[in-house]
């Protein structure tokens, strides 16, 4: 056997002591400075984790009141759109409207303008209501050939029939007409 002894000297020894023990000094330091780093990691993936829930959560709430304003947009538009609609609708009855009222005018003066079809000499002959001077006795008789006459007559107006009633009346007929008011002229 071969005998591989090396000398070392008592100051290499204490240099390779002195290294060694700053190298576990710097491997503690090293230790301890990934443990920090290790823990500021897990720290940041923790908070990264809640950001992402944070963030899925406005994501999600944010799509959620995108659904609803488009929603309303589209109710408002819609509603806007009748609305235009029954506005349409509203202006196209008036414009109708006008028009036939104008047709209306248009006939009125027409009618108006017109010359009257029969003249009063050429028209046949109204008979005339008798006198009614008040007595109770001739009063359904004379109520009856009035009746005939207006039905025999049919083109009278109103005006006419109430002027032919009224020229007829005489004494006391006439003096209780003008004693009771016409309830077709008051108010």
């Amino acid at each position: 056997m071969n005998d591989n002894t090396m000398h070392v000297s008592a100051g290499q020894l204490q240099e390779a002591e002195m290294s060694y023990t700053n190298l576990v000094a710097e491997n503690e330091q090293l230790k301890t400075q990934l443990a920090a780093a290790e823990s500021q990691y897990n720290k940041l993936a923790a908070e990264n984790e809640t950001l992402q829930e944070h963030n899925l959560k406005i994501t999600s709430e944010n799509t959620e009141l995108k659904s609803q304003c488009e929603a309303e947009v589209k109710s408002k538009t819609e509603m806007f759109m009748q609305y235009q609609q029954e506005k349409l609708e509203i202006v196209t009855r008036e414009k109708q409207l006008a028009e036939k009222e104008a047709d209306l005018y248009r006939r009125q003066v027409e009618i108006a303008s017109r010359p009257a079809p029969t003249t009063y000499a050429s028209s046949p002959k109204m008979p005339k209501i008798p006198e009614f001077r008040g007595s109770t006795i001739g009063f359904t008789r004379w109520i009856s050939w009035v009746s005939d006459l207006f039905e025999n007559y049919p083109q009278l107006t109103d005006f006419n029939r109430r002027m032919m009633v009224v020229e007829s009346l005489k004494e006391e007929a006439r003096a209780w007409y003008d004693a009771e008011p016409d309830s077709s002229t008051t108010s």
